[in-house]
């Protein structure tokens, strides 16, 4: 918990809670929310019309968006009770919280856009070129919701003929009369947008994508995937480093949307917990392959003892210990894995021809290529069969990653031991039918 003392301040005609953070050589004051109107005070207080409603939505909207800070209601409701004089009876919540802060976001925009002289210099231009695939990105997310509000207009009035167009509002049956929910949003982006987004790294569109979620993580700083985007098409672009800063800015940022109350027996409650688990597993698997191997296996301790995600810790586990030479450890974590991810038997393979031990080598090369072909032909280098079914497809884009992760330990072995599994692993692939894949790290 943050140390931190919530005050009430009074500025013209509005009232702010405001938490006072004073720390160590450190101090700053975070407004937590402004009342507007005393309509909203006493609404917020619980009085009036759907009192006891408003106020719990208040309540609950305060506790999501400031989770660390403790609020003595009471205490509050009556330091803001003293000074609801200032407050005048009625506002336009919607002028401000909706429209003027749009208003203003708009000509601020467009004033620095038309100030840019008739002929643009280097800077102009390069800035302008920088941002271009950001402003296409939110102009197409305008086109959706003007286009989805038309078809929603256009539904009602076939269902209902005789009667005029309603004016679609955010203030229907006075469910968010004060716009609580923008004030205190803390939603990032929908998942439709994400989806969007996400699809322009999935199509290799990387520099598109890194103009898009750079613009989303200055806008929603807590977007935990934006930063896990980021540092994917940085992992791609083998920039280690900057990708495993920004994997750690996703796990600050998971990490406090966690439930407060979260069992180590909820972790598969994917919509809470799954960004923080991508974010965690994304920093091991850039720390495994830029060489930072104790941090790796700090990490997969972390994702096993904390998290319960023993499959996850175990491949990262054992493809680091194969990277740091340490045979017998990569073995046993990986022939723990083979029943779930065959494909380790790849990694528990390669450990033991190191040890020496052929025949056993022979047995895990067989298990992996019996599930797995199309990992260990990639590994290896044996040509197989074009990929002909999406889930042909799918398999071949995890072979090569897999391959691309065991690829530095096969070529820094000794050329006998190294044409001793390929070999092997010609043999059985030749003799092995080819089917689907089981489950996937």
């Amino acid at each position: 918990m943050i140390p931190h003392i919530v005050s009430i301040r009074s500025e013209g005609n509005v009232l702010s809670i405001v938490a006072s953070i004073r720390t160590e050589g450190a101090e700053a004051d975070v407004p937590l929310f402004t009342f507007l109107s005393r309509d909203e005070l006493q609404a917020a207080q619980g009085r009036g019309k759907d009192g006891s409603k408003l106020q719990k939505q208040f309540l609950e909207l305060m506790q999501k968006k400031w989770p660390w800070v403790e609020f003595d209601w009471p205490k509050i409701f009556k330091e803001l009770e003293k000074n609801a004089d200032v407050l005048p009876l009625r506002a336009e919540h919607s002028h401000w919280r909706i429209e003027r802060p749009f208003q203003s976001a708009l000509e601020n925009f467009a004033r620095q856009v038309l100030l840019f002289p008739k002929e643009l210099n280097e800077t102009s231009k390069t800035l302008l070129m920088n941002n271009r695939d950001s402003l296409d990105f939110i102009l197409n997310v305008l086109d959706g919701l003007l286009n989805r509000a038309e078809q929603v207009s256009e539904e009602f009035a076939k269902k209902n003929p005789d009667k005029p167009a309603e004016k679609l509002s955010d203030n229907k049956k006075n469910s968010n009369p004060f716009f609580w929910q923008q004030a205190l949003s803390t939603v990032t982006i929908s998942q439709e947008l994400e989806e969007q987004a996400a699809s322009l790294y999935e199509r290799g569109a990387f520099e598109t994508a890194w103009q898009v979620f750079a613009l989303l993580v200055r806008v929603f700083p807590d977007y935990t995937d934006g930063y896990n985007f980021l540092g994917l098409i940085r992992l791609e672009e083998e920039r280690f480093d900057e990708a495993r800063t920004f994997f750690e800015l996703a796990v600050a940022s998971g990490r406090k949307h966690l439930p407060r109350d979260l069992r180590k027996t909820n972790w598969d409650n994917e919509h809470d917990t799954a960004p923080y688990l991508r974010s965690l597993r994304n920093l091991a698997l850039v720390c495994e392959r830029s060489g930072r191997y104790e941090q790796a296996l700090e990490v997969c301790e972390h994702l096993r003892n904390d998290c319960q995600d023993f499959d996850s810790a175990d491949s990262y586990t054992a493809t680091t210990y194969l990277k740091m030479e340490k045979w017998t450890e990569a073995r046993n974590v990986a022939t723990r894995l083979i029943e779930v991810l065959p494909e380790f038997g790849v990694v528990a393979a390669i450990a033991t021809v190191q040890e020496g031990k052929d025949n056993e080598a022979a047995e895990y090369l067989l298990e992996a290529a019996q599930e797995t072909p199309r990992v260990v032909a990639e590994c290896f280098g044996i040509r197989l069969p074009r990929p002909q079914t999406v889930e042909d497809r799918e398999e071949q884009d995890y072979a090569e990653d897999f391959a691309d992760d065991v690829a530095p330990v096969i070529e820094a072995l000794p050329s006998l031991k190294r044409n001793v599994l390929a070999g092997m692993a010609r043999e059985l692939i030749t003799n092995t039918r080819l089917r689907r894949p089981g489950v996937r790290r």
